[in-house]
C-alpha cells in the first residue's frame, strides 16, 4: 500500500505476524525485542485504522482534508467533526467486544455487523445530509424517525459545558429567545441486534424556516452539538472493536498438561475458541547470555489441535529430550510456538512452559504415630496432574499439624503449631518459608497473646492471618514481602477468626467465624472491607478458593458438600456436586480444603477405615474438576466445569491433617481472556 511520499506499508497486520514470530523465535535478545516493538506499532496502525471508521465521513465517501499536501489541488477542506473531536474527551466503556473468524470482518462483514457498515448505516456526515430521508440512493440510511426537539440556545451552551458567546446573547436578546431543532434517527445494530437511537441526529438549517415557505426541502446541517451526540454511541463502538481486534490477532491460545498416557510425555492443549490446523509446532529456550535455541528433535509439522472445550485427550501429544548443549539459563523453561492457521486465517500463538507449573501442593501430618500430645513432622508434597511424586520437603522438628499453606514460584509458606491441645492450653505458631521460620507466636507469653491461623500469598505479599487470644471481636493479617519481612498490618478484619483464606491481586476470600460465633464465608477487597457474604452451614462451614475471574466456595452441610462458582462481584453462577460415596467400613469421612488454578479446583477428603483384619488405615483422595472458559460473539462468558474420576493417592496413606494449594503465580501470571 503507498501513500503520499510513496512511502512503502510495513506495519500491516499481517506483518504484525511475521514480526510476532520474530519476537518469539529469533536468536538474539536485542532482535526480538526490536520486533516486539514493530509487533505492537503494527497493532497500533491496524488500530487507527479501525478506529477511523467510527468517523462517518470516513465511510461516506465525504472529502475533508486538512494537510498541506491537499491545497494544491483543491481539495483542502478541514472536517469539523475531527477539530471538534481534537477537543473533547470522553471516558466511556465498551457495550460489547465481537468476535469474528477473520480480521477484515471488524471493518465490514458485508451483512452489516463491521463497525464501518454501523458507522455508515447510522450516522449523517457533513457532506452526505442531502441523503436524509433516502433523497440519495447511494446513502439512503440513517432515516429520521420522525422525532424532533427544540432547546434554548442557552440550554445548548449548558450541556456543551461552555460559555455562551456574548454575540450570540446580544443578538438573541433573552437568553431563551433563540432556539434550536433537533432531528432524531433510529437506526440498528446489526451485530448486537439493538436499535441505535440518536436524539440529535441533525440540525435545523439557520436558513431552513425561509427554504420551507419557498417549497424547498428543508435544509439540515451538522454542529457541535451533533458530533456530541454521536460520540456517545460511537466511542463505545471505537472501545469494543478495538478491544475485539486485539483479541483477535492473540486468539491463538496454548497450554501444555503431562500426558497421563505416555510416561515424560505431554499434550499442547488448545485453550483458544478456534481450531488450529496446517501448523508447526517448535519449541524453543533461552541461555544465560539470552540467547534462544531451537530444541533438538522438538519440532512438530502437519499439527491440528481441536478448539478449546474439547476433550484434553484430544490434545497434541509431544515428547522431548532435554537441552544440554549450550545449557538452558533456567531448566524445564521452555517457548512454545505454534505458526499455522488458527480459524480461518494464518496465525501466531506462544506460551512460556515451565515444568512442574501444574502441581497441586498438600501439606499434611503422618496419623499413624502423631497425636495430640506428641510431637510429629509435617511434610510439604508435589503432585503433577497425574498425580506422581514430584518432589518432596520434609521440615523436621517439634512441628504438629501444618494449619494452613499456600505456594508462590514453588516456594510454600505454611503456618505450623506445637501442641495445640496440651492441658494449659498454650501453644506456639511458626509461620514458615520453605521450612524455615519468619514469623511465630508465643500464646502465653506475649503481652497481647495471637493465634496465627491461615497463610495466603498474591503478586505482592505473603498474608498470615491470626486473631487475639480472649478476644472475639475482629481479626488481624499481617503482610509480609515473599522473603518473610514484615512490611504492614490490617486490623479489625470482619472476622475474629479466619480458618481459611485465599488472596489475588484484588480480592480475598475468608472463611472463619464472626461474632455470634458462627461460621461465615465472605468475599472483600484487600483491605479487608466486605464486598459479599454468603451462606454456609454454622457448625460445619465451608472453605474458599480465588482465581482471578472466580471465587470457588465449598459449602459443607453436615458431611455433604457443595462447590458454589461466584465471579468476583460475589454474584452465583453454578452449584456443582461434590458429595462422595461413603466406602464400606467408613467409620469417618471429612474434607479438609480447597484449591483452584486457571483449569482445575481441587477438593481433598480424608476418610478412615476400620477393617478387622489390618490396622486403622487413613486413605487420602482427590475430587478434581476441570474448567474451561469461552467468550461468546456478544462478549459473554461461558463457565464450562467437568467433573473429572476422583483419585486416590496411595502414597498419602495414614496422612492426616491436610491443607492443599496451587502455585499462586501460576494462576495470577496467567490472566483469562
Amino acid at each position: 500500500m503507498l501513500g503520499f511520499g510513496d512511502e512503502q506499508q510495513i506495519y500491516s497486520l499481517k506483518n504484525a505476524e511475521q514480526y510476532f514470530y520474530n519476537a518469539l523465535t529469533m536468536p538474539d535478545r536485542p532482535g526480538r525485542e526490536q520486533n516486539f516493538g514493530d509487533l505492537f506499532l503494527s497493532i497500533g496502525h491496524a488500530l487507527h485504522l479501525l478506529e477511523d471508521m467510527a468517523q462517518p465521513q470516513h465511510v461516506r465517501n465525504d472529502m475533508h482534508c486538512d494537510s498541506w499536501k491537499c491545497w494544491p489541488v483543491g481539495l483542502y477542506h478541514p472536517s469539523r467533526y475531527e477539530q471538534y473531536a481534537y477537543r473533547q474527551y470522553l471516558e466511556t466503556n465498551a457495550n460489547y467486544v465481537p468476535s469474528f473468524d477473520n480480521a477484515r470482518a471488524f471493518w465490514a462483514t458485508g451483512d452489516g455487523q463491521g463497525i464501518a457498515e454501523y458507522t455508515n448505516r447510522n450516522f449523517f456526515s457533513a457532506g452526505t445530509l442531502g441523503t436524509i430521508n433516502g433523497l440519495n440512493a447511494i446513502y439512503p440510511l440513517p432515516i429520521l424517525d420522525g422525532g424532533s426537539t427544540e432547546e434554548p440556545v442557552s440550554q445548548v451552551f449548558q450541556e456543551m459545558n461552555r460559555p455562551m458567546p456574548s454575540s450570540i446573547a446580544k443578538v438573541c436578546g433573552q437568553p431563551d429567545s433563540c432556539k434550536m431543532k433537533f432531528y432524531s434517527t433510529t437506526g440498528y445494530d446489526l451485530y448486537s441486534h439493538t436499535p441505535v437511537v440518536n436524539q440529535k441526529a441533525s440540525t435545523d438549517s439557520l436558513f431552513n424556516a425561509d427554504l420551507t415557505n419557498f417549497g424547498s426541502h428543508p435544509l439540515y446541517v451538522l454542529n457541535d452539538v451533533n458530533y456530541q451526540e454521536g460520540e456517545k454511541l460511537l466511542f463505545p463502538q471505537i472501545i469494543g472493536y478495538g478491544t475485539g481486534l486485539v483479541n483477535y490477532f492473540f486468539r491463538g491460545r496454548l497450554d501444555v498438561q503431562p500426558d497421563p498416557n505416555t510416561e515424560g510425555g505431554y499434550l499442547v492443549i488448545n485453550k483458544s475458541s478456534f481450531p488450529m490446523s496446517n501448523g508447526t509446532l517448535t519449541l524453543y529456550y533461552d541461555d544465560a547470555d539470552g540467547n534462544r535455541y531451537p530444541v533438538p528433535d522438538a519440532s512438530w509439522s502437519n499439527v491440528s489441535i481441536a478448539a478449546a472445550g474439547s476433550d484434553p485427550a484430544d490434545g497434541y501429544p509431544i515428547q522431548f529430550p532435554a537441552p544440554t548443549d549450550p545449557a538452558p539459563a533456567t531448566s524445564g523453561e521452555y517457548i512454545l510456538v505454534f505458526q499455522g492457521k488458527i480459524g480461518s486465517e494464518e496465525g501466531i500463538a506462544g506460551k512460556l512452559i515451565k515444568a512442574g507449573d501444574q502441581y497441586v501442593y498438600l501439606a499434611a501430618s503422618m496419623s499413624s504415630w502423631c497425636t495430640w500430645y506428641y510431637n510429629c513432622a509435617s511434610v510439604v508434597e508435589s503432585f503433577d496432574a497425574a498425580y506422581k511424586i514430584h518432589s518432596s520437603s520434609v521440615h523436621l522438628g517439634t512441628l504438629v499439624l501444618p494449619e494452613s499453606l499456600a505456594v508462590y514460584d514453588g516456594v510454600d509458606y505454611t503456618i505450623e503449631n506445637i501442641a495445640p491441645y496440651n492441658t494449659n492450653y498454650d501453644c506456639y505458631y511458626l509461620a514458615m518459608r520453605n521450612g524455615e521460620q519468619f514469623a511465630a507466636s508465643d500464646c502465653k507469653g506475649e503481652s497481647i497473646p495471637l493465634y496465627l491461623n491461615a497463610i495466603a500469598v498474591n503478586t505482592e505479599h505473603v498474608y498470615v492471618f491470626a486473631n487475639q487470644k480472649y478476644n472475639y471481636s475482629s481479626g488481624i493479617v499481617n503482610l509480609y514481602d515473599h522473603a518473610g519481612n514484615f512490611k504492614s498490618s490490617i486490623t479489625n478484619l470482619p472476622l475474629w477468626y479466619i480458618y481459611k483464606a485465599s488472596v489475588t491481586d484484588s480480592r480475598m476470600c475468608l472463611n472463619g467465624f464472626g461474632v455470634s460465633s458462627d461460621s461465615v464465608s465472605l468475599l472483600t477487597d484487600l483491605d479487608g472491607n466486605k464486598l459479599a457474604a454468603f451462606p454456609t452451614d454454622p457448625i460445619y462451614g465451608a472453605y474458599c478458593a480465588l482465581t482471578q475471574d472466580r471465587m470457588y466456595l465449598l459449602n459443607l452441610y453436615d458431611g455433604n458438600a457443595v462447590l458454589n462458582v461466584y465471579d468476583l462481584n460475589g454474584s452465583l453462577i453454578t452449584s456443582l456436586d461434590a458429595s462422595v460415596p461413603t466406602p464400606p467400613k467408613t467409620t469417618y469421612l471429612t474434607y479438609w480444603d480447597i484449591a483452584a488454578s486457571n483449569q482445575n479446583i481441587y477438593i481433598p477428603i480424608i476418610y478412615e477405615l476400620m477393617d478387622p483384619d489390618r490396622p486403622i488405615t487413613f486413605i487420602y483422595k482427590f475430587i478434581v474438576y476441570e474448567h474451561s472458559l469461552t467468550r461468546g460473539p456478544d462478549g459473554a462468558i461461558t463457565d464450562k466445569f467437568q467433573r473429572k474420576p476422583d483419585v486416590t493417592l496411595p502414597g498419602l496413606q495414614n496422612y492426616f491433617g491436610a491443607s492443599v494449594a496451587v502455585d499462586m503465580k501460576d494462576v495470577l501470571g496467567s490472566p483469562r481472556q
